[in-house]
């Protein structure tokens, strides 16, 4: 196919060889955190080992009030429901969860009004429980819905710099939300990735929070 197109396979082989060894160089050259002598990008082990906390302990929660939970996440990028995924049986709690990054994301598959993610912002409690509304209504089989959207910087405005919003849903409750300032004191290189962590722990520990609130079924 490569020859019809002028292409030696040996020379695409190559030109693809050398696009992987740079595109590494690169993500290695960006994330190199030199004050903990390292090339790899991780959160501190506390902040890596109180996600799995939250996961098992929401996990627990789920399953012994025999619920099911869905959420939709844009700053986590898909990394709540990826965390709780690793749990054994946990298919039977997880309905799923939708990575709406963008902004039209979240407009064409949670429904929220393009007027309220201009005015106040993608980043704001409004735009956190049109989400969560969204969650829930597009997923019949879940009991409950928790969302997140947040700025995680770097270079973010001063206002909104680790500024999140949780929003939470359920059939029997209106969605509220939250918001919370996540601390930055990792390098810049390192501050999205740390807070992308905890940003997923306060989902998973709102989650949790809310189930226990919520009565068990009767065949739990």
């Amino acid at each position: 196919m490569l020859r019809e197109y002028g292409i030696p396979v040996t020379q695409w082989l190559r030109d693809a060889v050398r696009f992987v060894v740079q595109a590494d160089e690169d993500m290695l050259s960006h994330t190199s955190d030199t004050s903990l002598g390292t090339n790899s990008m991780r959160p501190t082990d506390e902040t890596e080992s109180a996600l799995h906390r939250a996961a098992i302990n929401l996990a627990a929660k789920l399953k012994g009030r025999n619920k099911r939970i869905v959420f939709a996440e844009s700053c986590t990028a898909g990394l709540v429901a990826a965390t709780l995924g690793r749990i054994p049986g946990i298919s039977q709690h997880l309905c799923g969860s939708a990575v709406t990054y963008r902004d039209d994301t979240k407009h064409r598959w949670l429904g929220v009004p393009t007027d309220e993610i201009k005015d106040p912002g993608s980043v704001s409690a409004i735009v956190a429980e049109r989400m969560a509304a969204g969650a829930i209504n597009t997923t019949p089989e879940a009991d409950i819905a928790v969302v997140i959207t947040g700025h995680l910087g770097p270079n973010a405005p001063d206002e909104l710099d680790g500024l999140v919003f949780v929003g939470i849903a359920s059939r029997e409750t209106e969605p509220t939300s939250k918001s919370v300032r996540l601390p930055g004191n990792r390098p810049p290189n390192l501050i999205r990735l740390e807070r992308q962590y905890l940003a997923a722990t306060l989902v998973l520990e709102t989650a949790a929070d809310q189930l226990n609130q919520v009565q068990p079924d009767a065949t739990s």
